[in-house]
């Protein structure tokens, strides 16, 4: 005997429902979530920076609704180029 949330639990954990196309709205907006060159994918990058620094550019970020990450990403290309 199942109740009645089961069977919605166990269609929600069905493998069809969990391979469905995205609307265009829930699409990964940073780099790391999207979808990388077969054979590139993203990597980790650490670095060491002050904690009120690092507070502004969230902030910033957030304000000009982009991430931290995309921005790391254009100043680095900017800088040195793309590879290969």
């Amino acid at each position: 005997m199942t109740s009645k949330f089961g069977d919605i639990i166990k269609e929600a954990r069905n493998q069809e429902n969990q391979n469905a196309v995205k609307p265009e709205s829930q699409k990964a907006s940073k780099p790391e979530e999207a979808d990388s060159v077969e054979g590139n994918p993203y990597v980790s990058l650490s670095i060491k920076v002050r904690l009120s620094q690092r507070s502004h550019w969230v902030a910033e970020a957030k304000r000009r609704r982009t991430s931290i990450t995309a921005d790391i990403i254009e100043a680095l290309t900017k800088k040195y180029g793309e590879s290969g």
